[in-house]
């Protein structure tokens, strides 16, 4: 599917989203976005994990920045990615696991670290450290950015380890667990400080986390998602039901004022949350707008993208209004 960018392409609103046919797209140079499955953002672009290759896109208007491949990069089959001020961090899921580091300015390749772990997820806590997780073997790997050098290897809950973040104060990391809790862990020391759980065993466990300056959001595979506090760790509420409509979440993000979730199996590709109340915003869906396999999201407050399969769509925060399909 192409970008959105050209004239005279007719459109349709279905719920507040402007829907495109595929027919009338333009496709536009190989930006390679294939089996999308990570997304994050640097403030300026936006960067896709796909099977075997990373896509670096202009946020402001949808241009390809760089497309990075090939058999130094390491890429396979990869699970996350992660922006830590000045560089890009791969999670690969398959092959011998590894985890690449990349230079967010010029997308040179710094190193690839190899090792054990069999890195599920990875988040970037700062500009020193690079947290990785290892569902196997139930632990977070704490890693010098600078160096490459492992900080300390952390076990978890009899639980399991599972998706990571870290808040936006840089204090805290916030593990996913293969049971109905996450983790908080201290950002200095490593130290697990506490599991937090919620009650019933219908909400499951946590599949995508996010946090914004004062909340964390667990969005759960049993449709659900969870919000704590993130200085006090305190359980703020659940929200579930079937006016939400999700569905085995794949991906959730905050910009502060709203909460944006991707589901998998029914017609609503985005439910949008309000962070102030949990109150449904808007679903963004429709019959002339078929989310297909949307696997993450990210948002600036401005615009929020999602992957989709081998689209990147984005969408206008405020209205959920289309602005183009890559």
């Amino acid at each position: 599917m192409g970008v959105l960018w050209a004239l005279g392409i007719a459109a349709v609103v279905v719920g507040g989203l402007a829907a495109v046919s595929a027919a009338n797209a333009v496709h536009p140079p190989n930006y390679g976005i294939s089996e999308a499955t990570a997304i994050t953002s640097d403030g300026s672009h936006v960067w896709i994990a796909n099977q075997d290759s990373v896509t670096e896109v202009n946020q402001a208007n949808g241009a390809l920045i760089r497309l990075l491949n090939g058999p130094s990069y390491g890429f396979s089959s990869p699970s996350a990615i992660a922006y830590d001020g000045s560089h890009m961090w791969i999670a690969n899921f398959s092959g011998q696991s590894d985890v690449t580091e990349v230079n967010a300015s010029t997308g040179a390749l710094m190193r690839v670290f190899h090792g054990p772990q069999f890195a599920w997820n990875v988040v970037a806590s700062d500009s020193q450290h690079v947290w990785v997780t290892d569902s196997n073997a139930n632990t977070v790997s704490e890693i010098n950015s600078s160096t490459g050098a492992v900080v300390r290897v952390i076990h978890g809950p009899s639980i399991g380890f599972a998706q990571i973040t870290i808040d936006a104060i840089g204090k805290h990391v916030w593990v996913g667990t293969q049971g109905g809790a996450v983790a908080e862990l201290s950002a200095s020391s490593g130290k697990l400080e506490r599991v937090i759980r919620w009650s019933g065993k219908k909400y499951g466990y946590p599949y995508a986390i996010t946090a914004d300056k004062s909340h964390v959001w667990i969005a759960t595979n049993g449709g659900a998602v969870v919000e704590l506090n993130s200085a006090t760790g305190g359980l703020m509420r659940v929200v579930s039901g079937n006016g939400y409509r999700f569905s085995s979440p794949t991906g959730i993000s905050s910009d502060g004022n709203h909460v944006w979730v991707t589901n998998q199996g029914n017609q609503v590709g985005v439910t949008e949350i309000s962070c102030a109340s949990g109150k449904l915003v808007r679903f963004i869906d429709g019959p002339h707008f078929s989310f297909g396999d949307p696997q993450g999201v990210v948002s600036d407050g401005t615009n929020v993208w999602v992957i989709d399969g081998n689209d990147l769509i984005e969408l206008r925060a405020a209205t959920g209004a289309l602005v183009r399909v890559i």
